[in-house]
């Protein structure tokens, strides 16, 4: 099958890490993978998979509001079986683009809230823009509730719930280094690995830190984002700054994910908790805000917290590190819950969704 991934770019991030493994996954299983991006960013996940064989295709347009943007999509989407879309613009783009030609497009909804849902008089213009595709699949069973309360579809059988896989093995297999060596420092490492955007909140894993006595604690984050000088200014000001460290954009991740003591995910939203699932297949225990996407992966395995509590985030990081059990119970449980989110499964069933709407 010739699948065609369109996304904007391939920095590093959730959608983006589901694109390159699943066109990992694709490529290995037989497939002709093309992905469309619009402008290039030379990223670990570009790298790799230019390195794989798949195809990256890039329209050399760093403007994601260009009005030549669905011009130049039209030119490739009729050479492929199915287009598969992630993230606005391209949502918006790839649907225009679309008019008038055969190829059956898919749409990954990656998020339960975005700021267009802010403004109802956008609504009109989504169930136009969603009407376009001939599969909708959301990652999680929250992120599809929360598409449903805003498009209000009368039909939904082109709807779908699809959850995010990783390469268990990549993580499993993963090396465990001296902190000093990987991170820079000695101590415990406690790790967060996100882009710093509003959604992630590394804000209160900062504030967290005042709040642990043990001083062999550390923090340390792998992302880099719009943000990152407000948390290190952050830090500064609470008085941590010794006990964080700034990452910057790594690309030995899965290294970094073993090595650490705790995985913590502080965000206000996620559509699904894919870098839980990481730290999981990794035999870490993960502390997770109790939000939509991340609470169906981690209660019953991890440990959940009120978003922006930083006092409980800290009281917990503080008994997992001085209570054995507690720390291999819940590491246990972690990795036995990876085992239902393999990327495998997950690339089964969207070729199984493609297989549906594709015509031959």
């Amino acid at each position: 099958m010739k699948i065609l991934h369109i996304i904007s770019s391939l920095e590093i991030g959730g959608a983006q890490k589901l694109v390159h493994d699943l066109a990992l996954t694709q490529k290995l299983e037989g497939n002709d993978v093309s992905v469309l991006v619009y402008y290039n960013c030379d990223s670990t996940f570009e790298k790799e998979m230019i390195k794989a064989g798949v195809n990256i295709i890039s329209l050399k347009c760093t403007n994601s509001k260009s009005l030549l943007l669905p011009i130049k999509l039209r030119h490739v989407l009729k050479d492929y079986d199915v287009a598969h879309v992630h993230l606005f613009p391209a949502l918006y783009q790839a649907a225009l683009a679309s008019v008038g030609i055969k190829t059956p497009l898919v749409y990954t909804e990656h998020s339960t809230y975005n700021r267009r849902r802010a403004k109802k008089y956008l609504r009109p213009l989504e169930q136009l823009v969603y009407s376009r595709y001939s599969k909708i699949i959301s990652i999680s069973e929250q992120t599809q509730e929360a598409l449903f309360n805003w498009l209000k579809p009368r039909a939904t059988s082109k709807f779908q719930t699809i959850h995010n896989g990783v390469k268990l093995e990549t993580f499993h297999k993963a090396e465990t280094k001296n902190p000093k060596d990987i991170f820079g420092r000695t101590g415990i490492p406690i790790l967060m690995v996100s882009r710093f955007v509003p959604a992630k909140d590394q804000a209160t894993l900062i504030k967290a830190l005042k709040f642990i006595e043990d001083t062999d604690i550390f923090v340390a984050f792998a992302g880099d984002g719009e943000l990152i000088q407000d948390a290190k200014k952050l830090a500064e000001e609470v008085g941590v700054a010794e006990r964080c460290v700034f990452l910057g954009s790594r690309n030995d991740i899965p290294e970094l994910i073993k090595s650490s003591a705790i995985g913590v995910q502080s965000s206000h939203w996620e559509g699904f908790g894919l870098t839980a699932v990481e730290f999981m297949a990794a035999g870490k225990p993960v502390i997770a805000s109790s939000v939509d996407g991340l609470k169906q992966v981690v209660d019953g395995a991890g440990i959940l917290f009120s978003p922006g509590d930083e006092q409980q985030l800290a009281k917990n990081i503080t008994q997992l590190i001085s209570d054995n059990i507690l720390y291999s119970d819940t590491s246990t449980k972690c990795l036995n819950r990876a085992e239902k989110y393999s990327m495998e499964s997950t690339a089964k069933q969207y070729y199984d969704a493609y297989n549906n709407i594709v015509i031959y």
